[in-house]
């Protein structure tokens, strides 16, 4: 059963286009806890989660003490992914093609629906104040704080309406990025596509925030926190030739 979602928005409109081809390529590897130089970053990595029950829904995301992100969407629970990477060792350069790799701990050949955080969009504030940034450290925008991020007040998303099946993102505020399929055995698992590439071309705040819907099952990713040395989320991003 591939992944049910009510993302529909697409790259079209941001107008870029791929790298040209280089005879020698470079690669900058970058994880969700570290910006590809080895050193810390702005990453992370971690859940939204909202249950059919309601003394569950808006419960805050589990981030940094995690070994594991949960992805799933059925009628009883939804667990939806994020995944940031610190883009600064770019240095400008343009990238040919991207790759994100992430590690599988669940034996399930479940779809997942891969989709890019627009720059600039922020959440709703739920705990008070006239700020989605206020003294409260509930930072809703696309620098959240990972142990503080929650469902309701997610950028991009709007509130649920119930159906755990799908999510109600706000207008203008996601690219569809596409599918893949999990290989139903433990181990890395790669999506690329040339709209992942050309949303990384895309940037501008030095950034980017993949966010995953997944399918029926409850299934883990190794998160940068996984004390089994598992790999962390990883975008692997092939440079275009300097000019």
């Amino acid at each position: 059963m591939k992944a049910r979602t009510t993302l529909n928005r697409t790259l079209a409109g941001i107008g870029l286009l791929l790298g040209a081809s280089s005879l020698t390529a470079e690669t900058l590897v970058i994880t969700t806890g570290d910006c590809g130089d080895g050193t810390p970053g702005l990453g992370a990595d971690g859940w939204l989660s909202e249950n059919s029950e309601a003394s569950l829904r808006g419960k805050s995301g589990t981030g940094k003490m995690s070994p594991f992100v949960m992805v799933r969407a059925n009628d009883k629970r939804q667990d939806i992914g994020y995944f940031r990477f610190d883009l600064s060792e770019l240095n400008g350069r343009r990238v040919k093609s991207a790759k994100l790799q992430l590690y599988a701990m669940t034996a399930y050949k479940d779809w997942m629906t891969v989709a890019g955080l627009a720059d600039g969009i922020k959440g709703q504030n739920v705990a008070g104040g006239e700020s989605v940034n206020d003294h409260d450290d509930d930072q809703h925008d696309e620098f959240f704080r990972e142990k503080l991020m929650d469902r309701q007040s997610a950028p991009g998303m709007e509130p649920s309406d119930g159906d755990l099946t799908t999510i109600d993102w706000k207008e203008g505020s996601v690219f569809a990025l596409g599918d893949f399929q999990n290989t139903g055995e433990f181990g890395l698992v790669e999506f690329q596509s040339p709209e992942l590439a050309v949303f990384v071309n895309a940037d501008t705040n030095g950034v980017i925030t993949l966010y995953l819907q997944g399918d029926i099952h409850s299934f883990r990713y190794a998160s940068k926190e996984n004390p089994e040395g598992n790999p962390a989320p990883t975008l692997a991003l092939e440079l275009a030739e300097s000019r």
